[in-house]
Parts: structure tokens; sequence; C-alpha cells
């Protein structure tokens, strides 16, 4: 049975050759489209403060606020973030 396959396609061909690297594409495939989910998420986010002008509002006074170092850069990002969430 020497040089006998499962295939009949080649003496190293066997039903699951190769699989491990599909299992690898399939997980990157899954890896860049969840990053690519996130990025979205983000763009969607900026979108809705450049697009609603209370939140805009509220993010251009943190930022000013945080450059001036009378905020810190959590409490800016919480004032955005509940801004974001009111808006709903």
């Amino acid at each position: 049975m020497e040089g006998t396959d499962w295939t009949g396609s080649g003496p190293d061909q066997r039903p699951d050759a190769g699989r491990g690297t599909v299992w690898r594409a399939e997980a990157k495939r899954a890896e860049q489209a969840t990053a690519w989910m996130w990025t979205l998420v983000d763009e969607k986010i900026r979108e809705t403060l450049r697009q609603t002008e209370a939140i805009r509002t509220i993010a251009e006074n943190a930022e000013q606020e945080v450059r001036a170092g009378t905020m810190t850069p959590v409490l800016g990002a919480g004032a955005i973030v509940d801004a974001l969430r009111l808006s709903g």
C-alpha cells in the first residue's frame, strides 16, 4: 500500500491535509472581521460627535479644558460618553 493515498491524487494527500492552514486562515478572517467591526463603531461614534451639535459642543469644551489642564482626560472622556449616552 506504500504510495497509496486517500484521494487518489498523490502519495502525500489525505482528507485532512492542509486543514490546519484552512483553520488558521478562517481564524485570521474572523479576527479581521472583528477588527473591522470595531473600526466601524469608532467611526460611527466620531460621526455622531460631529453631527450632533450638543455633543460636539461638549466634546470641544472637554478638549479645550483637557488641553488647558483644567480637566483630566478621564473626566473629559466621561463627559463625552455621558453626552453620547443621553443622546441615545
